[in-house]
């Protein structure tokens, strides 16, 4: 979607992104992927090298996840941000599923919200391992260091409680039940 501004004589066409980027929202949105996630890393990049100590990057969350290690670079990068004074607002707008909800529980103590109808999913680390015995034993010897990541990060931003309970099914949370389990600190319009 683009929109077209106008003014002074000439007439700006910006895609939505960076309409949103102007006022220091980054939109995640779909699947979390390579090509998404480096987007979204250089729009925390920008806000970061541009905003001061004190200031709110606001990321509004709709999305069923991805890759766990593209992910985590916006993660590391989400931190960043944080680290050097500048808050990070995150909200749930419909579902935060599997990797997008580690970017939902890290955004700014006290700034992580949930509209009243959106969705959590929270589960272990899925990988399918095939080929030569070797090669598998490697890819899950990876796919449990990945998870411990995770866990470690679980026990960080929200309730470690969700570690044993995400490891024996998949645990589908509503927004009432993401505060509970302190992935997101309120529900908010």
């Amino acid at each position: 979607m683009e929109i077209i501004e106008t003014g002074n004589q000439r007439m700006v066409v910006l895609p939505l992104e960076a309409k949103f980027l102007q006022s220091n929202n980054i939109l995640i949105m779909g699947e979390i992927t390579s090509e998404a996630c480096n987007s979204w890393i250089q729009q925390l990049l920008y806000l970061g090298s541009t905003l001061s100590e004190g200031d709110t990057i606001s990321m509004i969350i709709n999305s069923p996840g991805g890759s766990v290690y593209d992910g985590l670079g916006v993660y590391d990068m989400m931190q960043n941000v944080i680290s050097r004074g500048i808050n990070i607002k995150t909200v749930n707008v419909g579902t935060a599923w599997s990797m997008a909800m580690i970017l939902l529980m890290s955004g700014t103590p006290g700034m992580r919200y949930a509209t009243p109808h959106s969705s959590t999913l929270v589960h272990e680390v899925s990988h399918w391992a095939e080929g030569k015995t070797p090669m598998v034993i490697d890819d899950l010897e990876e796919m449990k260091r990945v998870q411990s990541q995770m866990n470690n990060l679980i026990t960080k931003h929200a309730d470690p409680a969700l570690i044993d309970l995400c490891n024996r099914k998949d645990l589908w949370l509503d927004a009432q039940q993401a505060i509970k389990y302190k992935i997101v600190d309120q529900i908010k319009l």
